[in-house]
């Protein structure tokens, strides 16, 4: 599959997957905040990449790196190319960006372990043929998955940046009680842009 543009889930306006900055209905409005854009995909998966030139500017595949291995599923990706931002330029970014997480938070991208707990499976008194699988997010990024989400919204400003279309940095946002806060903290820290982290403040020292 290959992302094509965005269609709004409410109203069926559509968004150019080109458009520099794409995460809201052109038909929300400050009282009818309803409105909720979702990925189009092409049903046709064409080349595995969503760059097909040739081989020698081929679509990039088969590295450890996910952002580098599954690029062609990737709606920051497709902006990005349909802005003309070839594979090369792509694989440099994700490259850059990630080796700078990896400086401030001691890892970057990579698969993390997925597998049957054969503890918890006894425990619940499963059979060797069934069982509970856990995935083990704690020795990524931010010890969470949460900035695995995040990371695609930083290479999507990377790339904006890039071709022109942010000339400068406004701070980013988020709320957090705790896992979300320092994955978008860590990013924001390695790609030197600013950000406004607020934290309830019901929360209790030490919490999450």
């Amino acid at each position: 599959m290959r992302v094509e543009g965005w269609r709004c889930a409410v109203c069926a306006a559509t968004v150019d997957i080109a458009t520099p900055f794409p995460w809201r209905c052109p038909n929300s409005t400050p009282h009818d905040r309803r409105h909720l854009l979702q990925i189009v995909e092409s049903d046709d998966p064409g080349p595995p990449g969503p760059d097909p030139k040739g081989p020698e500017d081929g679509p990039i595949v088969d590295d450890a790196n996910p952002y580098l291995r599954y690029d062609h599923e990737f709606a920051w990706a497709a902006f990005a190319d349909a802005n003309g931002m070839d594979c090369d330029a792509r694989r440099r970014l994700v490259e850059d960006l990630d080796a700078a997480v990896a400086d401030v938070a001691g890892t970057g991208f990579r698969p993390t372990p997925f597998g049957r707990s054969d503890a918890l499976s006894d425990a619940l008194g499963f059979t060797d043929g069934g069982g509970v699988w856990v995935k083990d997010e704690t020795g990524g990024v931010g010890g969470s998955q949460k900035a695995r989400h995040l990371f695609t919204i930083l290479l999507h400003l990377r790339a904006a940046e890039e071709l022109g279309h942010l000339t400068t940095r406004p701070p980013l946002a988020i709320a957090s009680c705790g896992n979300a806060a320092l994955a978008a903290a860590t990013l924001a820290k390695a790609a030197d842009w600013p950000i406004d982290v607020f934290v309830p403040t019901w929360m209790t020292d030490g919490f999450g």
